[in-house]
């Protein structure tokens, strides 16, 4: 009884002291292991079971997961680039932190540069996940033991041709831009629109506040 009320700002600093630094470590590694030719056997005795079958950790499996690590950590650096804190979890807290002029939404110690990170992370896990998928049309041996495989019942090359797509259209809108032309308002005229990911990053919003209509706020 008594104690204060636990703050988002403890997850964000696990998430920053902790998980940040792993996984930025997990990610050279895996690099590092991916940059030659690789395969690992799994076998039945590593499993602990005789009975199981043993599979093959190879390139593409390294790539996928690599591209995990940075895109995880890319969410971790967004997590912790603004204040999020409430003083108390009531209703005056929220009233509090509302008002324009709060630290609420607003960048925390390091925000932009943790938003800039965020936009790197993106960028580098679209770059591996691209090369993951080179890597698994490539392979030429059997795929039953793979643990990501090509083939009927698994992925396709159509499937791979069509996520290579959609990851090129997410890589121009985090560089150059991507337009998407549709009937927005369903009124039968379609229409192109400029999607400007990178910028999200580039150029975060220090307080998310001020990005929407000028507001007061009151108790009820």
């Amino acid at each position: 009884f008594g104690a204060a009320d636990p703050q988002i700002s403890r997850v964000q600093a696990i998430l920053r002291d902790r998980a940040l630094p792993r996984l930025t470590e997990a990610a050279v590694r895996l690099h590092t292991a991916a940059s030659n030719p690789f395969l690992f056997t799994v076998t039945p005795h590593m499993l602990g079971d005789d009975d199981a079958d043993a599979f093959e950790i190879d390139n593409t499996d390294l790539l996928a997961l690599t591209a995990a690590c940075e895109l995880l950590a890319s969410a971790c650096h967004v997590a912790v680039a603004y204040d999020l804190n409430f003083a108390a979890y009531d209703s005056a807290s929220l009233y509090t932190a509302v008002q324009q002029g709060s630290p609420w939404l607003k960048f925390a110690s390091g925000g932009a540069g943790h938003m800039g990170n965020a936009g790197t992370s993106l960028s580098d896990a679209l770059v591996d996940l691209d090369a993951a998928i080179a890597s698994l049309k490539a392979e030429t041996d059997p795929q039953d033991d793979d643990v990501i495989r090509r083939g009927p019942g698994d992925v396709s090359i159509a499937d791979l041709d069509s996520l290579h797509t959609y990851v090129g259209h997410v890589q121009s809108s985090m560089n150059t831009g991507f337009s998407l032309t549709a009937d927005w308002d369903s009124d039968g005229l379609k229409t192109p629109l400029t999607i400007r990911l990178g910028q999200f990053f580039a150029n975060p919003i220090p307080d998310w506040k001020d990005a929407v209509p000028g507001y007061t706020a009151s108790p009820v």
